[in-house]
Protein backbone atom coordinates (compact mmCIF):
# COMPACT_ATOMS: atom_id res chain seq x y z
CA UNK A 1 0.00 0.00 0.00
CA UNK A 2 1.40 3.36 -0.94
CA UNK A 3 1.06 6.57 1.07
CA UNK A 4 0.24 10.09 -0.03
CA UNK A 5 -0.07 10.70 -3.73
CA UNK A 6 2.25 7.86 -4.74
CA UNK A 7 0.75 5.71 -7.47
CA UNK A 8 1.06 1.96 -7.94
CA UNK A 9 3.51 2.53 -10.79
CA UNK A 10 5.21 5.78 -9.77
CA UNK A 11 6.89 7.93 -12.35
CA UNK A 12 10.70 8.01 -12.40
CA UNK A 13 12.62 10.69 -10.53
CA UNK A 14 12.79 13.93 -12.51
CA UNK A 15 15.64 16.44 -12.11
CA UNK A 16 13.13 18.75 -10.36
CA UNK A 17 12.25 15.98 -7.88
CA UNK A 18 15.93 15.42 -7.10
CA UNK A 19 16.47 19.16 -6.57
CA UNK A 20 13.47 19.34 -4.22
CA UNK A 21 14.71 16.31 -2.30
CA UNK A 22 18.14 17.91 -1.90
CA UNK A 23 16.54 21.20 -0.75
CA UNK A 24 14.10 19.60 1.70
CA UNK A 25 16.34 16.92 3.22
CA UNK A 26 16.60 17.53 6.95
CA UNK A 27 13.94 20.24 7.02
CA UNK A 28 10.88 18.10 6.23
CA UNK A 29 9.93 14.63 7.28
CA UNK A 30 10.42 11.76 4.84
CA UNK A 31 6.66 11.21 4.84
CA UNK A 32 5.95 14.85 3.94
CA UNK A 33 8.53 14.79 1.14
CA UNK A 34 7.13 11.51 -0.17
CA UNK A 35 3.58 12.82 -0.22
CA UNK A 36 4.58 16.06 -1.99
CA UNK A 37 6.78 14.30 -4.54
CA UNK A 38 4.27 11.52 -5.21
CA UNK A 39 6.66 8.81 -3.98
CA UNK A 40 6.67 6.31 -1.16
CA UNK A 41 8.76 7.00 1.95
CA UNK A 42 10.97 4.05 0.98
CA UNK A 43 11.64 5.59 -2.44
CA UNK A 44 12.54 8.91 -0.83
CA UNK A 45 14.85 7.19 1.67
CA UNK A 46 16.55 5.20 -1.11
CA UNK A 47 17.03 8.25 -3.33
CA UNK A 48 18.41 10.30 -0.42
CA UNK A 49 20.82 7.49 0.45
CA UNK A 50 22.05 7.26 -3.14
CA UNK A 51 22.53 11.05 -3.24
CA UNK A 52 24.33 11.04 0.12
CA UNK A 53 21.66 13.19 1.78
CA UNK A 54 20.76 13.04 5.46
CA UNK A 55 16.99 12.95 5.91
CA UNK A 56 17.11 13.14 9.70
CA UNK A 57 15.30 16.23 10.96
CA UNK A 58 17.77 18.92 11.99
CA UNK A 59 15.41 20.18 14.66
CA UNK A 60 12.78 18.53 16.82
CA UNK A 61 9.12 18.55 16.02
CA UNK A 62 7.57 21.72 17.36
CA UNK A 63 4.57 22.13 19.65
CA UNK A 64 2.21 25.10 19.82
CA UNK A 65 2.29 27.06 23.09
CA UNK A 66 -1.15 28.52 23.67
CA UNK A 67 0.09 30.94 26.33
CA UNK A 68 2.58 32.83 24.14
CA UNK A 69 1.13 31.78 20.77
CA UNK A 70 4.41 30.49 19.33
CA UNK A 71 5.91 27.23 18.10
CA UNK A 72 8.24 25.77 20.76
CA UNK A 73 10.57 22.78 21.03
CA UNK A 74 8.79 21.33 24.05
CA UNK A 75 6.05 21.97 26.58
CA UNK A 76 5.93 20.78 30.17
CA UNK A 77 3.08 18.72 31.67
CA UNK A 78 1.08 21.92 32.24
CA UNK A 79 1.47 22.89 28.56
CA UNK A 80 3.93 25.74 29.19
CA UNK A 81 7.05 26.39 27.14
CA UNK A 82 10.43 27.40 28.64
CA UNK A 83 9.89 31.02 27.60
CA UNK A 84 6.52 31.24 29.38
CA UNK A 85 7.98 29.59 32.49
CA UNK A 86 10.82 32.12 32.55
CA UNK A 87 8.40 35.02 32.09
CA UNK A 88 6.29 33.72 34.98
CA UNK A 89 9.44 33.41 37.10
CA UNK A 90 10.43 36.98 36.24
CA UNK A 91 6.99 38.25 37.26
CA UNK A 92 7.15 36.30 40.55
CA UNK A 93 10.66 37.62 41.34
CA UNK A 94 9.57 41.20 40.59
CA UNK A 95 6.60 40.77 42.97
CA UNK A 96 8.88 39.37 45.71
CA UNK A 97 11.30 42.28 45.23
CA UNK A 98 8.44 44.79 45.51
CA UNK A 99 7.24 43.11 48.74
CA UNK A 100 10.72 43.11 50.23
CA UNK A 101 11.40 46.72 49.26
CA UNK A 102 8.09 47.85 50.74
CA UNK A 103 9.05 46.28 54.08
CA UNK A 104 12.36 48.17 54.31
CA UNK A 105 12.59 50.96 56.86
CA UNK A 106 13.41 54.42 55.46
CA UNK A 107 17.02 54.08 56.65
CA UNK A 108 17.39 50.61 55.12
CA UNK A 109 15.78 51.86 51.91
CA UNK A 110 18.20 54.79 51.66
CA UNK A 111 21.20 52.50 52.19
CA UNK A 112 19.87 49.98 49.71
CA UNK A 113 19.16 52.63 47.07
CA UNK A 114 22.67 54.02 47.48
CA UNK A 115 24.23 50.63 46.73
CA UNK A 116 21.77 49.81 43.91
CA UNK A 117 22.25 53.09 42.03
CA UNK A 118 25.66 52.07 40.62
CA UNK A 119 24.92 48.42 39.92
CA UNK A 120 24.46 48.63 36.17
CA UNK A 121 27.77 50.34 35.49
CA UNK A 122 29.92 47.73 37.23
CA UNK A 123 28.65 44.70 35.37
CA UNK A 124 30.70 43.60 32.37
CA UNK A 125 28.28 41.29 30.60
CA UNK A 126 28.49 40.10 27.08
CA UNK A 127 25.96 41.99 24.97
CA UNK A 128 22.85 40.12 23.91
CA UNK A 129 23.23 38.53 20.51
CA UNK A 130 20.82 39.93 17.94
CA UNK A 131 17.44 38.24 17.76
CA UNK A 132 17.33 35.85 14.77
CA UNK A 133 15.73 37.35 11.68
CA UNK A 134 12.96 35.70 9.70
CA UNK A 135 14.13 33.33 7.00
CA UNK A 136 12.89 33.12 3.45
CA UNK A 137 9.79 30.99 2.93
CA UNK A 138 11.91 28.33 1.25
CA UNK A 139 13.94 27.79 4.40
CA UNK A 140 12.59 25.72 7.24
CA UNK A 141 10.19 27.60 9.51
CA UNK A 142 10.93 25.14 12.29
CA UNK A 143 14.64 25.97 12.37
CA UNK A 144 13.84 29.64 12.75
CA UNK A 145 11.36 28.94 15.57
CA UNK A 146 14.01 26.92 17.42
CA UNK A 147 16.56 29.74 17.04
CA UNK A 148 14.08 32.33 18.29
CA UNK A 149 13.14 30.16 21.27
CA UNK A 150 16.81 29.73 22.18
CA UNK A 151 17.36 33.48 21.93
CA UNK A 152 14.27 34.28 24.04
CA UNK A 153 15.24 31.70 26.65
CA UNK A 154 18.79 33.07 26.98
CA UNK A 155 17.52 36.66 27.12
CA UNK A 156 14.91 35.92 29.78
CA UNK A 157 17.25 33.69 31.80
CA UNK A 158 19.68 36.60 32.21
CA UNK A 159 16.85 38.89 33.31
CA UNK A 160 15.52 36.25 35.72
CA UNK A 161 18.98 35.68 37.23
CA UNK A 162 19.45 39.44 37.69
CA UNK A 163 16.13 39.68 39.52
CA UNK A 164 17.03 36.76 41.79
CA UNK A 165 20.30 38.49 42.66
CA UNK A 166 18.47 41.73 43.36
CA UNK A 167 16.00 39.94 45.63
CA UNK A 168 18.95 38.46 47.51
CA UNK A 169 20.45 41.93 47.97
CA UNK A 170 17.11 43.39 49.12
CA UNK A 171 16.67 40.58 51.64
CA UNK A 172 20.23 41.06 52.87
CA UNK A 173 19.53 44.78 53.39
CA UNK A 174 16.25 43.94 55.11
CA UNK A 175 17.76 41.17 57.23
CA UNK A 176 15.19 38.67 55.97
CA UNK A 177 17.35 36.37 53.85
CA UNK A 178 15.82 32.90 54.39
CA UNK A 179 19.09 31.17 53.43
CA UNK A 180 21.35 33.16 55.73
CA UNK A 181 23.40 31.07 58.11
CA UNK A 182 22.20 31.33 61.67
CA UNK A 183 24.81 31.84 64.40
CA UNK A 184 25.58 28.77 66.47
CA UNK A 185 24.40 28.65 70.01
CA UNK A 186 26.80 27.48 72.49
Amino acid sequence: MTEGRAARNPRPWSPEDVCRLAEWAGTRTVEAMAWTLGKTPEQVDNAAFLLGLDTAMKCPALEWCVECAAWRTHLNAEGRCPVCRLRAGIDAEAARIADEISSLTPEQRAAFDATESGRGQKTKREPYPPRPNARTPEEAHALHAVEVEGWETAYLQREYNALKSRLKRVRRANGTNPRAKKPREG
